[in-house]
C-alpha cells in the first residue's frame, strides 16, 4: 500500500462530497498519502473557505451531483480564481450519463461511484 510522500506534505486536497461516510473515506486516503484534507458537503461552502484561506491545492475531489450550485459553476469559479487555474480535478459520480458533463467540466480524472479503493488511491497520487 502507498504511504506518505514527503514532497506532497505541504499540499492540500479539497474534498467536496455530501455523503459523510464517502467524504470521510476520501479524506482518510488523502491523509494516508501525507496531504492535508479540506472537506465540505457543498460547493458553496468550499468556495467561501478557499476565498478566505487560499490553501495550496494539489487536487479537488468532487461529487458531480450536489444540491445547490452546479458542478460546472463550481469548477469554473475555482479555476477563475488567481492561483487555481491549473488545479487538478477528480470527478466522482454514481450516474452513468455523465460523459457530456465531463467534457464541459474539463476535469482531469473520473471515477464511477462506488469506486474501488485501489483506483481511487492511484488517481489521487497521479493528480496531486
Amino acid at each position: 500500500m502507498t504511504t506518505s510522500n514527503p514532497l506532497l506534505t505541504h499540499k492540500s486536497v479539497l474534498v467536496v462530497e455530501d455523503d459523510a461516510d464517502s467524504r470521510y473515506l476520501y479524506c482518510e486516503f488523502v491523509r494516508l498519502l501525507g496531504m492535508k484534507a479540506l472537506e465540505f458537503p457543498r460547493y458553496s461552502a468550499a468556495l467561501e473557505s478557499i476565498k478566505a484561506s487560499r490553501p495550496d491545492l494539489a487536487l479537488v475531489i468532487l461529487d458531480l451531483s450536489l444540491p445547490g450550485m452546479m458542478a460546472e459553476e463550481f469548477v469554473a469559479e475555482l479555476r477563475a480564481m488567481e492561483g487555481y487555474a491549473s488545479t487538478s480535478f477528480l470527478a466522482l459520480s454514481g450516474r452513468n450519463d455523465v460523459s457530456a458533463r465531463l467534457e464541459n467540466l474539463r476535469v482531469d480524472g473520473f471515477l464511477k461511484k462506488p469506486c474501488d479503493l485501489d483506483p481511487l488511491l492511484r488517481e489521487i497520487e497521479r493528480l496531486a
